[in-house]
């Protein structure tokens, strides 16, 4: 899923000077990886909608089928987001109603003070009996009901582990009046 009616960051890494092309709904976009093999393109603001594909061609082609666009959201934080529908005790199959425009995106656990560039490991889901047990409760639902009231495709990414210092979810310029934090800022 893709925020609706903004213009969307698309990026990759390719070979450096690799010419690079994405055709999505109408839209042309042609780039180069710059030297280090990055390249980044946007796409046009885009109503709610979908699904459609997405082409890349450089010297390697990819499809992306099933994309959306609508509300994007992060629902991270501690054991509060960590807990699942499982544990719950809520019967997924009674939050399923008419609910092929949510999917669910579970980011690898992991810990850094520093932006990453990318995650471990995560992939994007239609939420199904099957993957809202295993999905945060408090995300879900919270999506659930978006979906509900707004009538738009919603994405859910779910970024969380419980027991995390308060420390690992602030920014930069929430820690910077903490001189402990010091080393770590400098490095950002």
């Amino acid at each position: 899923v893709f925020q609706r009616d903004v213009p969307v960051p698309v990026w990759g890494w390719a070979n450096p000077g690799e010419a690079i092309t994405l055709r999505m709904d109408g839209q042309l976009l042609k780039t180069k990886a710059d030297k280090a093999g990055k390249w980044q393109l946007r796409l046009a603001p885009h109503a709610a909608g979908g699904p459609f594909d997405m082409e890349l061609k450089g010297d390697n082609s990819l499809v992306l089928h099933d994309i959306l666009f609508g509300e994007v959201w992060l629902c991270g934080g501690q054991s509060n987001m960590q807990w699942t529908m499982r544990d719950s005790g809520i019967k997924p199959d009674s939050l399923l109603d008419n609910i092929s425009d949510v999917r669910l995106f579970s980011v690898a656990f992991d810990l850094d003070y520093l932006p990453k560039k990318d995650v471990k490991l995560g992939w994007w889901q239609t939420a199904s009996v099957e993957t809202v047990s295993g999905f945060s409760a408090t995300a879900y639902t919270f999506g659930r009901y978006l979906h509900q009231q707004l009538k738009v495709p919603i994405g859910l990414i779910s970024s969380n582990l419980g027991a995390t210092s308060i420390e690992t979810w602030m920014s930069a310029g929430a820690l910077k009046p903490f001189p402990q934090f010091g080393e770590v800022l400098g490095k950002m």
